[in-house]
């Protein structure tokens, strides 16, 4: 506004100036046009030329004292910058060259044979003043540089030079939030689902599988520098909440970081690793070798009721399972992006374009996080975090009453999955995560409701909430998930295929 204003002035002054010149070269002194103007009650033109050229003054004085404060504190920011990036380096070192926290229990090892550029980079042996040697010399093997950084970033930032080009993204590692997971809702991933991403990558998404084309050695050195940046991404964030505000406005008096306060926050971020907890299913009613053909059926039939009814997985994915619920979701690294409305200032804000979360169609029988009965079950029993697909809502009964509670209050986090206004699931996964080329909602939910629930869904994805249901009972809805694809002719059943295996 103050530009404007400065703008308008400057104008009106020329304008002045202007019809000054013209009034004492074409008119003369009491000319017809200052005649007029003094008629309709104006100032001179002399007194406008001086009130204009004193408005300047004023206006650029002020402007003046802006600037002061606009570089004041942009030199506060500067240094806070400058001493975030600092202990970041101090702490965990740099993408290329890191360094490994006693705390976090990384193996320094594993993290040079995934760090540094392709080609590997000798690294000199380190000594102190006194002539000692520190550390060995090592060399760093780049093999996230080579294999992943083209979708990933290398800083794992999931906006790599050929990320704008996959749907979903690439993941983006640094805020720690994997989506397929064996673990507990909202919980980090073990190391297991790390290799396993990377092993055999995640369908329907630009995160291809590396068990051919690495050695396990390598993949476990991948499966280290993952959780490596994600750990210092996590601690970059918290860091950056110690020295910001919300909009960005440094609020610490001395710009400087408390190294006690820093020991903490590393043991908290690694504590959420430690404590993640593998989901251990309930066994099912009846194994499904054992189940007759009519058994089958009727689980597959109740898996429906279940899926329209109770699950409302159609909210999301439609009554047919095609992924057209209407339901119009971002997942966590899009909600923020979506709130801002200019096109344009989004682009000043982040790397990436807004993307839309899409529910998965579950006809096509692609399941990122995996199409085995046991990953489907996990995904509706503890959602895909990051996105708004929740976790079930388990019926639990002791031995004098019922008492309902959703799978992720079971493990000790929310009552249900963060929706943040997102959907649309990506790539999810380790190495890949980030790029996690984000997956969709994978086996459903959003369901049906009643007409007011129906229409908050519409603006509020936390009003798509699963009814309570047994936990053994969520059996009944893989079961269907999986028997959707074979509906519509995608493909010709034959016993091996349509039975779906390891249950």
């Amino acid at each position: 506004m103050r530009v404007t204003k400065s703008y308008s002035h400057r104008v009106f002054a020329t304008f002045a100036v202007a019809l000054a010149v013209s009034c004492i070269i074409g008119c003369g002194q009491g000319s017809p046009i200052e005649f007029m103007l003094n008629l309709e009650g104006q100032e001179s033109v002399e007194a406008r030329l001086e009130r204009a050229r004193s408005d300047l003054q004023a206006n650029d004085a002020s402007e003046s004292v802006i600037e002061e404060e606009v570089s004041i504190r942009v030199a506060e920011l500067t240094q806070a910058d400058f001493e975030l990036r600092a202990a970041l380096a101090a702490t965990f070192g740099t993408p290329d060259d890191p360094f490994a926290p006693e705390e976090t229990g990384l193996k320094l090892n594993l993290l040079r044979k995934a760090a540094g550029p392709t080609g590997g980079k000798d690294v000199e042996a380190q000594f102190d003043t006194n002539g000692n040697l520190v550390e060995n010399g090592y060399r760093l093997g780049g093999l996230f540089r080579e294999h992943c950084v083209h979708c990933h970033g290398v800083s794992g930032d999931g906006a790599g030079p050929t990320a704008r080009f996959l749907d979903p993204y690439p993941r983006d590692f640094r805020r720690g939030i994997f989506k397929f997971t064996s673990t507990g809702s909202k919980q980090k991933p073990t190391e297991d689902d790390l290799r396993r991403t990377i092993e055999q990558g995640l369908h329907g998404t630009g995160m291809q599988a590396f068990g051919i084309a690495l050695k396990p050695d390598e993949i476990t050195a991948l499966v280290e520098y993952v959780k490596y940046l994600a750990l210092r991404g996590e601690y970059e964030l918290a860091l950056r909440a110690d020295l910001f505000d919300e909009v960005m406005t440094v609020f610490v008096d001395d710009n400087s970081i408390d190294m006690l306060v820093v020991t903490n926050r590393i043991k908290g971020i690694v504590n959420n690793w430690d404590n993640a907890t593998v989901t251990q299913p309930v066994p099912r009613p009846i194994p499904w070798e054992q189940m007759t053909e009519a058994d089958k059926q009727a689980s597959i039939e109740r898996g429906r009721q279940l899926f329209e009814n109770e699950g409302q997985c159609v909210k999301c994915h439609g009554p047919a399972g095609l992924g057209d619920g209407g339901q119009l979701n971002y997942d966590d690294w899009n909600t923020a992006k979506a709130l801002v409305e200019d096109e344009h200032e989004r682009a000043e804000m982040w790397l990436l374009p807004l993307q839309e979360l899409k529910a998965r169609n579950l006809q096509l029988g692609v399941f990122r996080g995996g199409r085995r009965p046991i990953d489907i079950y996990r995904r509706i029993r503890n959602g895909i975090t990051g996105t708004p697909m929740p976790a079930a809502s388990i019926l639990k009964e002791d031995d004098s009453f019922g008492n309902v509670e959703s799978a992720a209050a079971q493990t000790g986090d929310a009552a249900r999955n963060d929706a943040d206004a997102g959907d649309a699931t990506g790539a999810d996964g380790s190495n890949a995560q980030t790029g996690d080329a984000n997956s969709n909602a994978e086996s459903g939910n959003a369901g049906s409701a009643t007409a007011g629930q129906d229409a908050a869904a519409q603006t509020d994805p936390e009003a798509i909430t699963p009814q309570p249901i047994r936990e053994e009972e969520i059996w009944h809805i893989v079961d269907y998930v999986l028997s959707l694809q074979y509906e519509r002719g995608f493909r010709t059943p034959t016993p091996e295929i349509a039975t779906p295996t390891g249950r």
